[in-house]
C-alpha cells in the first residue's frame, strides 16, 4: 500500500469533464483590437459568430460569399475573426451611385470587408474627409457622420457600417418624401 496512490474518483471525473469541455465546450479564439493610432494593443477572446441563413439567403464571411441553397434554414458557426455581412446589409458597386449617402455607405463596406488587406490607413484617411465632406452637404446628417466617424476611428468597422445603413435609410426615406436633404447656407 506505501507509495501507490491512487487518486479520489471525483478527482478523475474532474478532470474527464474538464478535458471533455475543453475539446467540445465553446471554442474560443483570439481577437486583435485595435487602438485609436491602428496599434494592436491587446488581445481578447471572443465567442465564435453563429449565423443562421434562411434559404436562397447570401453572406459575405470572410472573403467569400456563401448562399443557403437548401430549403431549409442552415446554422454557420464562424471561428475566426473575419468581416461577415448578410445579403441585406451587402451593397453593390452599381447601387452606390444612386444617392450619396449609398456611396458613404460602399466605401465604408470596402473598409469592413477588406481590412487589412493593402493601404489600410490611407483608405480609412480617404474614407474620413469623403465622409466628413458629405456632412458638410449634408448638415442634418452631421452628427450620425462623426458617429460614423468615431467609429472608424476606434477600429469598429461593424459598428460604423450598421450607423452608416440607418443614414442611408434615413437618405432614401426623405428622398421618397420629395427632400433631398441638401441645405443651403444663406449668406
Amino acid at each position: 500500500m506505501g507509495g501507490d496512490f491512487s487518486p479520489p474518483i471525483f478527482f478523475i471525473f474532474g478532470m474527464v469533464f474538464f478535458c471533455g469541455a475543453l475539446a467540445f465546450g465553446p471554442v474560443l479564439c483570439l481577437r486583435r483590437q485595435h487602438s485609436s493610432a491602428g496599434r494592436y494593443t491587446r488581445r481578447s477572446r471572443v465567442m465564435p459568430l453563429k449565423i443562421r441563413v434562411k434559404p436562397e439567403q447570401k453572406i459575405f464571411a470572410g472573403g467569400a460569399v456563401l448562399k443557403n441553397v437548401g430549403t431549409r434554414p442552415a446554422d454557420l458557426l464562424i471561428l475566426s475573426d473575419s468581416p461577415v455581412l448578410r445579403d441585406d446589409y451587402l451593397m453593390n458597386i452599381d447601387q452606390s451611385e444612386n444617392s450619396d449617402a449609398a456611396s458613404v455607405y460602399f466605401l465604408l463596406q470596402v473598409i469592413y470587408l477588406f481590412k487589412g488587406k493593402g493601404e489600410g490607413q490611407k483608405l480609412d484617411k480617404l474614407v474620413i474627409e469623403t465622409t466628413e465632406k458629405f456632412a458638410k452637404l449634408y448638415p442634418h446628417l452631421a452628427d450620425q457622420v462623426q458617429d460614423i466617424i468615431a467609429l472608424m476611428l476606434r477600429g469598429e468597422g461593424y459598428q460604423a457600417l450598421r450607423q452608416a445603413h440607418k443614414m442611408l435609410a434615413d437618405q432614401e426615406a426623405s428622398k421618397q418624401r420629395g427632400d433631398d436633404g441638401i441645405k443651403v447656407a444663406v449668406t
